[in-house]
């Protein structure tokens, strides 16, 4: 019997190709997400859009390469079509650039705004390369069955080659590629890919090839610089495989840890002092919580460690004669490094512990006194499936009894959908919740406890922590969710667009 993956050499080059092309979709697809989150974040919004783009261009692609083929049906044009896919995409990384922010700029002022920004930007960017490249699977069948007996077995064989190159797209790309070569290069990378063995079967091969070298060259000149910082000057940038890392050094000598773009600062370290100016040192009293009095060792989690901001203050705020052990949880190992290379953490302050926050609490089964929630995802999102019921129940049966549990929530508006679902989420795994806002800022901390819970604190002599208590002591209060308002679980948890709605009303003003 005749072998169908190893036929003659233009049945190989075309299966080749069709493999490389499964491998380009899917490492476009893995790709955009990335290349939209310093604009966008990592929504499910943004990841509908591009699912829902790269498969209409799919379906509009095997409609119209399947129309060209019964038409046309020579291998110039296949490997044409591939051709113009190839370059077409090699501009991305210039294009987008002025495609994102532009609609960044615009469309995300208005209501829905996520919504139709992320989809244009995902048709405009990502439709039209996907869809070229969609043209090149029923054009090869029908290259390859000019006879009616091997049509179905060799669509077959074409399928197959076409789903390994894209199942090895997703986790080469995934794993590999952007988070150690860079997502611009990636893109590049599935350009040439595609672009180089298509010349090989075109005639003209030096125009063809001079045109792609200006394109890519265009592309490559014109991509703007990584901005520059007003807040001081950038000693570290780094793609992780979760998001974009940037360390930058202020002109007090603050150096911050930020995301993406940028838009909020996930960790502050100075290596003269302790205190930050920012929300992080309103959760300095909890240590000194007389409920604590007595404690030889007080046992500290902190899910969302980053560069080990309140780990530092944490220590510095508790009364000397208290041994602080902190239990520290990052999901991203780039940040690990980088808060020992950038922001002065020690191993021998914490035990790390690399994984996603929620699975740490299933697999551990120590109680902690305190409980610090700070995982945020993509600069300002909240993980979804850290904002539920069942998380604070989990929360919950990890503290003492004595225990408190503190979360940060940015908001406009302590009546807004956010602030009010947050409360009856913890409050539905059977916790008292409380709130100070901190001054200045939409930050909040959010504590919860087993027990009633009284702001009494050891006396504090020294400012700024003294300042702190008597904050801390006057503006805590008792909150209370309507009973209207219906508690977030793993099954329904729109935080996404309660965080949008914030985000119109800071624009707005309202």
């Amino acid at each position: 019997m005749k072998c169908l993956f190893c036929d003659c050499g233009i049945l190989k080059s075309i299966k080749a190709y069709i493999f490389l092309a499964g491998f380009a979709v899917t490492g476009v697809e893995m790709a955009a997400s990335r290349f939209l989150a310093p604009y966008f974040g990592t929504s499910s919004v943004v990841w509908a859009n591009v699912i829902g783009v790269i498969l209409l261009a799919l379906a509009l692609g095997y409609t119209a390469g399947g129309r060209l083929a019964d038409r046309f049906p020579n291998r110039q044009l296949f490997f044409s079509l591939g051709g113009v896919g190839a370059m077409i995409l090699a501009l991305l990384p210039f294009a987008g650039s002025l495609v994102l922010k532009g609609l960044s700029a615009g469309l995300l002022q208005t209501s829905g705004g996520l919504i139709v920004a992320t989809f244009l930007a995902s048709l405009l960017l990502f439709g039209f390369p996907v869809f070229f490249f969609a043209c090149l699977s029923p054009f090869a069948v029908r290259l390859l069955s000019q006879e009616v007996s091997v049509v179905g077995a060799r669509s077959g064989a074409l399928s197959f080659w076409s789903t390994l190159g894209s199942i090895l797209g997703i986790y080469v790309t995934s794993l590999y590629l952007v988070p150690v070569v860079g997502v611009r290069e990636s893109i590049w990378i599935f350009s040439a890919l595609l672009f180089f063995p298509s010349v090989a079967f075109l005639p003209k091969k030096i125009p063809v090839l001079t045109a792609f070298v200006l394109v890519f060259t265009t592309s490559f000149i014109l991509v703007p610089p990584a901005k520059s910082y007003a807040a001081g000057q950038i000693l570290h940038e780094q793609e992780s495989t979760y998001q974009f890392l940037r360390v930058v050094e202020n002109a007090e000598g603050t150096r911050l840890l930020t995301f993406n773009e940028g838009q909020g600062v996930q960790s502050m370290y100075n290596p003269r002092r302790v205190w930050t100016g920012a929300y992080y040192d309103y959760a300095a009293p909890l240590p000194l919580l007389k409920r604590f009095s007595g404690k030889k060792e007080l046992s500290i989690l902190v899910l969302g460690y980053a560069g080990g901001t309140l780990g530092k203050i944490l220590r510095a705020s508790a009364p000397k004669d208290m041994q602080i052990t902190i239990d520290a949880v990052e999901i991203d190992p780039v940040v690990t490094e980088l808060s020992k290379q950038y922001f002065g953490v020690r191993d021998d302050e914490r035990t790390m512990y690399t994984m996603d926050g929620r699975s740490f609490l299933q697999q551990s089964k120590k109680q902690y006194d305190l409980i610090f929630i700070d995982a945020y995802s993509q600069e300002i999102y909240i993980p979804p499936h850290m904002l539920s019921t069942e998380f604070f129940s989990e929360v919950a049966a990890h503290l003492t009894p004595e225990g408190l549990a503190a979360f940060n929530i940015n908001v406009v508006s302590n009546e807004g959908k956010l602030f009010q679902s947050a409360i009856a989420t913890v409050r539905s795994a059977g916790l008292s919740v409380y709130d100070m806002a901190v001054p200045g800022s939409y930050n909040h901390w959010i504590l919860a406890s087993k027990q009633d819970f009284v702001a009494e604190f050891a006396p504090v002599t020294e400012d700024p922590l003294r300042n702190l208590v008597e904050y801390f002591s006057t503006n805590l209060h008792e909150v209370f969710a309507p009973s209207f308002v219906a508690p977030l679980t793993d099954n329904r948890s729109p935080v996404e667009l309660f965080i949008h709605e914030e985000i119109l009303r800071g624009m707005w003003g309202k």
